[in-house]
């Protein structure tokens, strides 16, 4: 698929048919999730794939709201390493530092995003969850701290795609403008 056409096709997915993820997906997706840029390459980010369905099945109201999670094949749950968020804290200041990782976490998210539609899979971004709640149901790692959850699966249906503002109303130039059209 051409990346514009791609761009144009994304959209978040809350319906999933009953068809696995297979691992070869996983992989791919998993690995765009880490060339997403970052900052100072330290790679703040650790991925957790759940492919367990009880275990993804159980997340909707003990971690997030996922009322589709029953037709969930896979979950990933996005989280940043506290000892690389204490490096960027310790080099660019506490709030900074944060905000990098944070950054860090959601260009990986969007890259697995693209690569899930890409290879005609769908997901859907979960940001608000019980952060304590998500590290027990999923034994996430000490020093681990969940950011979003991602769910991916074969789309129930073509998804429908929402309109956006027009770039006009999106977009301030400082200095020299373009026409946006």
């Amino acid at each position: 698929m051409e990346f514009t056409d791609l761009l144009a096709h994304r959209a978040c997915v809350r319906s999933y048919k009953e068809a696995p993820v297979t691992p070869e997906q996983i992989k791919a997706i998993l690995a765009a999730g880490i060339r997403a840029p970052n900052a100072c390459n330290y790679q703040s980010w650790h991925f957790y794939a759940v492919t367990d369905r009880e275990k993804i099945r159980s997340a909707h109201r003990n971690v997030a709201y996922i009322p589709w999670a029953n037709e969930v094949p896979l979950i990933i749950v996005v989280c940043v390493r506290e000892e690389i968020v204490a490096r960027l804290c310790e080099r660019f200041g506490a709030e900074r530092g944060r905000a990098f990782a944070e950054h860090d976490a959601a260009g990986a998210i969007n890259h697995m995003l693209l690569r899930a539609a890409d290879l005609g899979l769908g997901g859907c971004w979960i940001g608000p969850m019980d952060i304590e709640k998500c590290k027990k149901h999923f034994d996430i790692a000490d020093g681990h701290t969940p950011t979003a959850i991602l769910t991916i699966g074969t789309p129930a249906s073509e998804p429908s795609l929402r309109d956006r503002r027009p770039l006009s109303e999106a977009v301030t130039f400082v200095g020299e403008s373009v026409d946006l059209g």
